[in-house]
């Protein structure tokens, strides 16, 4: 998910996701890109 969508990142952390690493100009989101957050839901 997009790096400035924090109301996704609360929820993902609130089930035990954690963020593994960050995409760097990952997504292109109107003519912009955009870093994005890979997660994981670790055990």
């Amino acid at each position: 998910m997009f790096v400035d969508n924090e109301p996704a990142v609360a929820v993902y952390k609130k089930y035990g996701f954690e963020i593994e690493g960050t995409g760097k100009k990952y997504g292109l989101r109107n003519g912009e890109y955009v870093d994005a957050y890979f997660m994981a839901r670790v055990k």
